[in-house]
């Protein structure tokens, strides 16, 4: 199979929220290539999928890539540039790139515990609205501002609002005009790391405080979507 380094290097990103999860199961499939992770704390699932139109040369039957130290993945494919070609011989991924190359062991799929192994049936949202990126990067940055780790979305009278802040302290609101019904969510820092990573236009499903965020974003033809579990009230 053949991609470009620099593809391969931002799915691994975006599928584990910048190697905050640190293993991963890459599947190929007709379609191309797949994720399904959660968090080791399970507050958050991300699930990702390459079509393989973006990707060189396409081998459905390539199989399993189980890599069990992402930040080390993610750092050895910075070190190639322009396409790469991935061949597997038993429980090795060799990389092949122009002047170079490297083998990385692969580890056992079956001890690998934070894998979802089938998509997340029992959440189901009824309606959604989009919204610029910018504005949970921009949430990100005023936390850490802040130093805060509490991350309310709401939406009341047709106005959304991203604040960054505790009650009765220092917080900073974004805004944005939507059609979507009265709601909330209360988020912890686990967000930070996604919020990061999101491009160009969010589409986000809410339901009430109690029930999980999704947000699914686009670029190209790489999608993300992540679930991500609310902060309930006996721990704010």
């Amino acid at each position: 199979m053949k991609i470009e380094a620099k593809l391969l290097r931002e799915f691994i990103i975006k599928a584990t929220a910048d190697c905050t999860i640190n293993e991963l199961v890459i599947r190929t499939v007709p379609e191309g290539i797949k994720s399904m992770m959660r968090t080791p704390d399970n507050t958050t699932a991300i699930m990702a999928r390459l079509t393989k139109n973006r990707i060189n040369t396409f081998n459905p039957e390539f199989g399993v890539i189980a890599i069990n130290n992402t930040t080390m993945f993610k750092n050895i494919l910075g070190t190639f540039n322009g396409i790469i070609s991935l061949d597997k011989q038993e429980n090795v991924l060799r990389i092949n790139g122009e002047g170079k190359y490297a083998d990385v062991l692969l580890a056992d799929e079956s001890f690998i515990d934070v894998e979802l192994k089938k998509e997340l049936t029992n959440i189901t949202f009824d309606n959604n609205f989009k919204l610029p990126a910018k504005i949970f990067n921009n949430a990100v940055t005023n936390s850490t501002l802040l130093k805060t780790e509490k991350i309310t979305l709401e939406v009341k009278d047709k106005k959304f609002s991203i604040m960054s802040g505790e009650k009765n302290s220092n917080r900073i609101t974004e805004e944005e005009n939507v059609d979507f019904p009265n709601t909330k969510t209360v988020l912890s820092a686990v967000t930070f790391p996604v919020f990061r990573l999101l491009e160009g236009e969010v589409e986000v499903f809410m339901k009430d405080e109690n029930y999980a965020l999704q947000l699914i974003n686009k670029t190209e033809d790489l999608t993300v979507k992540t679930i991500i579990a609310p902060i309930q009230e006996d721990e704010e």
